[in-house]
């Protein structure tokens, strides 16, 4: 955790740990890049009132891009990618390995890709950012494979953590 982006909610005494000191309850947590063992430049785990209409605004974008005319799309088995016509950026929308009906979307161009709304329940959200391959962006099929790959590294590290939440 990165204690300087640790935001908290409230400071009441919600819960004790193991000697009893309180645990408070933060909004949003900040996790150390380098000690993920995944290849990120940013992990969060954030508290968010309605999930799924954050999943929603997220994914407008992408649904937005695929009525482009000059749009291209790329099907794969567990994701649709859009190459907007106007902004040569790359969308994939991807099938969670979370439950629930939140979208995933990941948006992606030369400097990065960021997935800012990932459900791991119906109020916290994994928020991610990483460095793509300079060629990944110029095969959205293999693209749309890299970041399943990537969101579910990102899910076997945050699932001993949330799996309780």
């Amino acid at each position: 955790m990165l204690a300087s982006q640790t935001a908290c909610l409230d400071v009441q005494d919600v819960a004790k740990d193991g000697r009893g000191n309180p645990i408070p309850v933060v909004t949003r947590i900040a996790y150390d890049p380098e000690e993920t063992g995944i290849d990120l430049t940013e992990l969060y785990v954030g508290v968010a009132e309605d999930i799924e209409a954050l999943a929603e605004n997220n994914a407008r974008l992408h649904r937005d891009w695929q009525s482009e005319s000059d749009a291209e799309l790329t099907r794969g088995p567990n994701f649709l990618c859009v190459r907007s016509g106007t902004l040569g950026e790359i969308s994939c929308q991807l099938e969670s390995p979370y439950p629930g009906k939140a979208a995933l979307v990941v948006y992606c161009d030369a400097r990065d890709c960021t997935m800012p709304v990932m459900a791991i329940s119906d109020r916290l959200h994994a928020i991610a950012r990483w460095d793509p391959a300079e060629s990944l962006m110029n095969d959205p099929h293999t693209l749309g494979a890299s970041i399943l790959d990537k969101v579910q590294s990102i899910h076997d590290f945050l699932e001993p953590l949330s799996s309780d939440l």
